[in-house]
């Protein structure tokens, strides 16, 4: 699941992140480093705005060292995600062409995706 970052509200110091309807943790600007951290459960982030105080204690509750391990993180599950994708394209296209052949090599393809002897 992940967390949002809801705006400071009147009244209060602090901006509130939530997991889903839960809020479980804060964001607030220090007093004298006027510097801004954040808090998601015993995990800490510091940043220059609200939102890369947030995204550092985001990224370090989710098992993570920084912000950018995080995004380099997405970044190769996106690729991956792309490359898998566009081979099952392919597959379904095969498996729709008029030629016998290359309608039988995509049905063996996918079978194996199916069998786990291949992945795309």
């Amino acid at each position: 699941m992940t967390y949002t970052l809801k705006p400071v509200l009147p009244g209060e110091t602090f901006a509130r992140v939530y997991q889903g309807r839960r809020w479980v943790g804060r964001v607030w600007q220090h007093a004298t480093t006027r510097r801004w951290h954040g808090k998601i459960g015993e995990h800490e982030g510091e940043g220059a705005t609200t939102v890369e105080a947030f995204q550092e204690a985001g990224a370090r509750a989710l098992g993570f060292k920084s912000a950018w391990a995080l995004r380099e993180s997405n970044a190769a599950v996106r690729k991956t995600r792309t490359r898998r994708r566009e081979g099952a394209r392919l597959v379904a296209a095969g498996m729709m062409s008029r030629d016998r052949a290359t309608r039988e090599a995509a049905f063996d393809v996918f079978f194996d995706v199916l069998t786990g002897e291949r992945s795309l």
